[in-house]
């Protein structure tokens, strides 16, 4: 795997993450806003082909960036490890699943990235379902899970679109194919 050209696509996705998504989000009447995620879609492609060690270790700093870009209690307050913690159960989840799917097919990453998302999202309400039990915060996890679980679906759309994008540059990631095989030997 080519970590320079994962650090610039992850740059990107990131930028698009904090820029663009607000410009898609469907804003519903209690003010919660259901939005795709871009970054979701791409550790996703990336679980779906790299070993399982840099899969987890770019889910942590992908969830630790967007943990460190979601001030909370009226921007008083940083949480880090939520979205670290979801993007690493997704990442593992994939990897884990990534031998009943075609690795290379659309649809996998859109399939795998709604669910993905979706597990990501309960580990964050988890987290602060939690943290609310000893902080006496007003937080809704019924509420929060069910617009968290509709931005997963639409998270689908967003992983349509770099699909188109990703999986045609798979061999400028540089991943391994285990079902290539090497030509070893004579030539012939």
């Amino acid at each position: 795997m080519r970590w320079p050209v994962v650090a610039i696509f992850a740059y990107i996705l990131l930028g698009m993450e904090l820029a663009v998504k607000r410009a898609f989000a469907i804003v519903l009447p209690d003010a919660a806003m259901i939005a795709p995620s871009f970054l979701v879609p791409f550790v996703v492609y990336i679980a779906l082909s790299a070993p399982l060690l840099p899969a987890l270790w770019i889910a942590l700093i992908l969830g630790a960036a967007v943990d460190l870009r979601s001030p909370r209690d009226a921007g008083a307050l940083v949480v880090l490890g939520p979205y670290a913690l979801g993007y690493m159960a997704a990442a593992y989840f994939v990897v884990v699943m990534r031998g009943f799917v075609m690795r290379k097919h659309p649809l996998s990453l859109v399939l795998l990235s709604v669910l993905g998302c979706g597990l990501a999202e309960l580990v964050v309400v988890t987290f602060f379902s939690i943290r609310g039990l000893y902080t006496m915060s007003e937080f809704s996890a019924w509420r929060e899970l069910l617009h968290r679980m509709a931005s997963s679906v639409y998270t689908g759309a967003s992983a349509l679109l770099l699909a188109a994008v990703l999986l045609p540059l798979s061999n400028m990631f540089g991943f391994h194919d285990p079902h290539a095989r090497r030509q070893m030997g004579r030539r012939g």
